[in-house]
C-alpha cells in the first residue's frame, strides 16, 4: 500500500509542476520505480489513475498504457483487459479511426462473462464506435443501443455525460442514413442527458445537431431561429469559436431574402473566430462550401471578380460532386451577368454532368441504405428474439407447463409477424426500387430531350450568325463606299454643305482645307448619319460621355486622331484617353487606344 500510495504523490506532483510535453516522460519514470512491487499491485495503482487521465488527456494516456503494458506482461488477464478498454476509449476520445474490430470484440466478449455492469456498457459503446468508422451502421446502432440498455440497469444519475455521448453518435449514424426523424431524437436524448449533467457546451452542440436535422427536413425558418439562438447562448457562456460557426448554415437563405450585409458580418466573424479559415483565405479540408459560401455572398455585391476567384478554388480544392455543382453552376450565373454566352453554356453543362455524378451516387447509396436498413432488421428482431428465449427460461423453472405452452405461443406469434415483416420489407423495396427506374427513365428521357433541344438551338444560332455576318459585310462595304466618296468629294469641294453634298464629305473638307471645330449643326447632322448607318455605335450613346461619343463616331468613320482633335476642338492627349477609357467601359478590360480603334470598327 505505501507503494501505491507513492505512486499516487508522484503522479499528482507531476500534474501540477510538469509541462505537458514531458509529463509522460515522468509517468514513465515513475513506472520503471515502481519495478520493485507486484505486478498486479503495480497494475492496480497504475488503473485508479489512468481512468482520470484517458478522460482529461486522452492522447498521453495512449502513451503511457502502451508504454506500461509493453512493460508488464505477467499482469492478471482482467487488468490487461481493462487496459486495453481505456486505451481504446482514449482512442475514440481523440478521433483515431479504428481499422478492424477484432480488439474491441475481444473485449466485449471478456466483460460479457467477467466484467460489471459499467465494464459491460464500455465495451459495447466502444465497440459501437468501431463499427460506425468501419461504416457498418446497423452492428453500431445495436452496439450502441445495447451500451443504453446496460446503463438504464445502474444509478442513471452518475451515467448522464456517458448517455449524453452515447445517443449523439447514434444521431450521427443515423443523420449519415439520412433516418431525419430518429436522429432528431437521439439528439433531444442527448440534449436531455447533458442538461441532467449540467453540461452547458453539450447541450448546446446537441441542440446544434437538430438544427442541421431540421434544415434537412426542409424546415428551413425553423433551423434558422434555432442557430440564432445557439449564436446568443454561445456568446452568453463564453463559447466564441462555436458561436462564430453556428450562423455560417443559415448564409444561403439569408442571400435568398436579400440579407446581403448580414450574411457578411456572419462570414467575417466565422473568418476571425473559427479557426477553420487562414490568413490567406484558404479553409480546413472538408469544409470547402465555406468557399461557395464567400463566392454567392461576393456576387451579391457585384464583386464579380471576387467571386470568380472563389468559385475556382472550390473546383481546385474539392472532388465532391455536390460541391463541384455548385461552384460549377456559380460560375454560370457570374459569367451570365458579364454576358458571356460560351462560358454560360460550358459551366451549366459541367454543372449538368456532375449533377448526374451525383444523382448515380445518391441512388447507389439509396440501395445500400435499403440493404443496411433490411439488415439492421434482422438483426433487431433477432436479438428480441433471444431476450424473449432468456425470459421464457427463467419462467420455466417455476411453472414447466405452463411456459412450454407460453413459449410455443410466443414463437408461433413471432414466426407469424417475422413472415409478415419480411413479406412486407420485400413489397417496399421492390416499389421503391420500381420508383428509382421510373425515376432514372425520366431522368434519362429528360436529358435526351435536352441534347436534342441543344442541337437546334446551334443549327438555329448558326443560321442567324450566317445572316448577320453577310449584314455586317454589306454595311463595310457600304461604309467603304462613303469613306472613298467622302475622301475624293471633299479634295474637291469648297467647304459648303449643300443638297448634293454629304456631312462626311463637309467634315473631311474642314480638317483637309479650312481646320477648324465642327459646329453643333454639322454634329447634328453627323449623329442622325451614324444613327441610321451605324445603330450598334449609336447605341452606345448612354454608356459614353458626350465628348467620348464625338471621338467615338469620328473613329468609326475612319478619322485620324489629330483630325479628332481639330473637329472636336481638343488636344490630341484628350483624345487619346476618351478612347482608353471608352475601352475600359465598353470591353471591361484595360487597353491602349489603338485597341480601342480595332474594337469599335468591328461594330455596324
Amino acid at each position: 500500500m505505501k507503494n501505491d500510495k507513492y505512486v499516487v504523490y508522484i503522479y499528482n506532483v507531476c500534474n501540477v509542476l510538469m509541462h505537458e510535453k514531458i509529463k509522460p516522460f515522468i509517468l514513465l519514470l515513475t513506472l520503471a520505480c515502481i519495478v520493485s512491487c507486484g505486478s498486479n499491485r503495480r497494475a492496480n495503482a497504475f488503473l485508479s489513475h489512468i481512468d482520470t487521465l484517458y478522460q482529461q488527456n486522452p492522447a498521453e494516456a495512449i502513451i503511457a498504457i502502451d508504454s506500461f503494458m509493453s512493460c508488464h506482461n505477467d499482469m492478471s488477464q482482467h487488468n490487461r483487459m481493462l487496459l486495453t478498454l481505456y486505451r481504446l476509449r482514449a482512442q475514440n476520445s481523440v478521433g483515431e479511426p479504428f481499422a478492424s474490430d477484432s480488439l474491441a470484440r475481444k473485449v466485449v466478449e471478456y466483460f460479457d462473462d467477467n466484467g460489471s455492469v459499467e465494464e459491460q456498457m464500455s465495451a459495447y459503446y466502444v465497440l459501437g464506435s468501431v463499427y460506425r468508422d468501419l461504416d457498418n451502421y446497423p452492428e453500431a446502432l445495436a452496439d450502441y443501443q445495447k451500451a443504453v440498455a446496460l446503463a438504464d440497469t445502474t444509478d442513471g444519475n452518475k451515467n448522464n455525460a456517458f448517455l449524453n455521448r452515447v445517443y449523439g453518435q447514434m444521431g450521427d449514424v443515423l443523420l449519415s442514413q439520412l433516418a431525419f426523424n430518429e436522429a432528431g431524437v437521439a439528439y433531444s436524448l442527448a440534449v436531455r442527458f447533458a442538461c441532467k449533467d449540467k453540461d452547458t457546451l453539450g447541450v448546446l452542440l446537441s441542440k446544434e445537431q437538430i438544427a442541421n436535422v431540421l434544415y434537412l427536413q426542409n424546415r428551413r425558418d425553423e433551423a434558422c431561429k434555432l442557430r440564432e439562438w445557439l449564436h446568443d447562448e454561445y456568446l452568453k457562456n463564453g463559447f466564441v469559436r462555436e458561436a462564430s460557426k453556428v450562423l455560417v448554415p443559415n448564409v444561403s437563405t439569408l442571400l435568398g431574402r436579400g440579407k446581403v450585409e448580414e450574411v457578411g458580418r456572419i462570414l467575417r466573424s466565422y473568418e476571425e473566430h473559427s479557426g477553420d479559415v487562414d490568413s490567406l483565405g484558404n479553409v480546413v479540408s472538408g469544409l470547402e462550401k465555406y468557399y461557395n459560401d464567400k463566392a454567392n455572398y461576393l456576387l451579391a455585391k457585384s464583386d464579380v471578380s471576387g467571386a470568380l476567384g472563389y468559385y475556382r478554388k472550390g473546383m481546385r480544392s474539392t472532388d465532391d460532386h455536390e460541391y463541384r455543382e455548385a461552384f460549377l453552376r456559380g460560375l454560370a450565373q457570374t459569367y451570365k451577368k458579364l454576358g458571356l454566352s460560351d462560358s454560360v453554356a460550358k459551366y451549366s453543362e459541367l454543372a449538368r454532368r456532375e449533377n448526374d455524378s451525383a444523382y448515380i451516387e445518391l441512388s447507389t447509396l439509396r440501395m445500400q441504405q435499403m440493404q443496411a436498413a433490411y439488415n439492421y432488421s434482422s438483426k433487431e428482431t433477432e436479438a428480441l428474439v433471444a431476450k424473449s428465449k432468456e425470459a421464457e427460461a427463467t419462467t420455466r423453472l417455476k411453472m414447466v407447463v405452463l411456459s412450454f405452452l407460453v413459449l410455443l405461443s410466443v414463437l408461433a406469434l413471432l414466426f407469424l409477424r417475422e413472415r409478415n415483416k419480411k413479406s412486407m420489407e420485400r413489397i417496399r423495396r421492390m416499389l421503391q426500387i420500381q420508383q428509382l427506374e421510373a425515376e432514372n427513365e425520366s431522368k434519362r428521357n429528360n436529358l435526351l430531350a435536352l441534347e436534342q433541344g441543344k442541337k437546334d438551338l446551334d443549327i438555329l444560332m448558326s443560321k442567324q450568325q450566317s445572316k448577320i455576318n453577310a449584314l455586317i459585310e454589306e454595311k463595310k462595304e457600304l461604309v467603304a463606299k462613303l469613306q472613298g466618296k467622302g475622301r475624293s468629294s471633299a479634295d474637291s469641294s469648297d467647304g459648303t454643305d449643300d443638297q448634293n453634298g454629304s456631312i462626311i464629305s463637309l467634315l473631311w473638307h474642314i480638317v483637309d482645307k479650312t481646320p477648324r471645330a465642327a459646329t453643333r449643326k454639322e454634329w447634328n447632322q453627323l449623329k442622325l448619319y451614324i444613327e441610321e448607318f451605324y445603330p450598334q455605335t449609336f447605341a452606345l450613346k448612354s454608356v459614353v460621355s458626350p465628348f467620348e461619343f464625338d471621338v467615338m463616331i469620328l473613329v468609326r468613320l475612319g478619322f485620324k486622331p489629330s483630325e479628332i482633335a481639330v473637329l472636336t476642338d481638343s488636344s490630341l492627349p484628350n483624345v487619346s484617353n476618351a478612347r482608353k477609357r471608352m475601352h475600359e467601359k465598353l470591353t471591361k478590360s484595360k487597353g491602349s487606344a489603338k485597341d480601342f480603334d480595332k474594337y469599335i470598327k468591328t461594330l455596324i
